[in-house]
């Protein structure tokens, strides 16, 4: 049945979210491993692994051992710096889930200075915009080049072993926000992927790498998400007097504010129906506030980046499908 979309408040705006129940039902809606084509049942596995990418792993990995996954050694993949990533299998399929943006909620009683450090980490890999070589045809986002560098020889070490494990497993590439970037870089560098699902993503590369960009890729963007606008430029490493065009990569998969789905609208349709969720959005929170109720976020492109929206309204966008909608 259709999962109720909560109002946008701090709890479920930020992640983590540790009151969300992950995979739910999963086992009657098994992923389609061996499809090349589109899915929603698996965009819904991937969003779900995306979103339980930013828990820590004593959370993550009993959610992912409840869905029939299994995560292995020391996990996730990190050295220090602004990335982590999960990689979940089973003998049929490898899912590896990036993890986006840290932000400053406290769980666990995880320490704030702690927190604040691996904010100040991951914004700093955002913000470095420049554009440089990719190694795989184009130039790409400095930042997120580099934040892919710290973890690509033991993971890569790891998938291939996975392979040579079962070389029948299909490959899945996914995250949200910073790690949708991550994501598409690292499917674009493993090569062996049957899809890559991405969620909130920030541009990540020039024309030249969305040319040569040769995954099945899928990107999700919920209504009004600024993330997926920028960065629209930046300067090219070999002359920082010239700027590049970001381009995305992958099918637009666009959720509008009532939670429909559309393939590749025009950008005008986007701000038409992006229009009407803010205005709406407006009218119900001023409402709460006259009657003195002040916990919902007024701000809808920061809103509608939330990655627990995008896993609720995959959902029901697929129990649509389902449902023959």
């Amino acid at each position: 049945m259709p999962k109720i979309i909560p109002g946008p408040n701090i709890e479920v705006v930020l992640p983590p979210n540790l009151n969300h129940t992950y995979f739910a039902e999963a086992s009657q809606h098994p992923f389609r491993f061996r499809s090349q084509n589109f899915q929603l049942v698996n965009a819904w596995w991937l969003a779900e692994a995306a979103l339980l990418a930013y828990a820590e792993n004593e959370f993550a990995i009993p959610q992912y051992t409840k869905a029939g996954l299994i995560v292995e050694g020391n996990q996730p993949f990190s050295n220090g710096g602004s990335t982590q990533c999960y990689v979940a299998h089973t003998q049929d399929i490898v899912i590896v889930a990036f993890r986006g943006t840290q932000v400053l909620k406290p769980v666990g009683g995880k320490l704030p200075g702690e927190i604040w450090r691996q904010v100040v980490k991951d914004l700093w890999t955002d913000g470095k915009f420049l554009l440089i070589v990719s190694g795989q045809g184009g130039s790409v986002h400095e930042g997120f080049k580099k934040a892919l560098d710290e973890v690509w020889d033991p993971l890569k070490a790891y998938l291939h072993g996975l392979k040579e494990e079962k070389p029948t497993r299909t490959f899945w590439f996914t995250g949200h926000s910073l790690g949708a970037a991550l994501a598409t870089l690292a499917a674009d560098r493993y090569g062996d992927v049957q899809g890559v699902y991405t969620f909130g993503s920030p541009l990540v590369g020039d024309e030249s790498f969305a040319r040569d960009f040769y995954v099945s890729g899928y990107r999700f963007v919920n209504n009004n998400d600024v993330v997926a606008r920028i960065p629209l430029w930046g300067p090219n490493a070999l002359n920082l007097m010239k700027w590049g065009r970001y381009e995305h990569v992958g099918l637009l998969k666009y959720i509008d504010e009532t939670g429909k789905l559309f393939d590749n609208p025009s950008m005008l349709e986007r701000v038409q129906r992006g229009v009407g969720g803010q205005v709406q959005l407006l009218r119900e929170v001023m409402s709460q506030w006259s009657n003195g109720e002040f916990s919902d976020i007024p701000i809808d492109c920061f809103n509608d980046h939330a990655p627990l929206y995008y896993a609720l309204r995959i959902w029901n966008c697929y129990e649509q499908e389902l449902q023959g909608g």
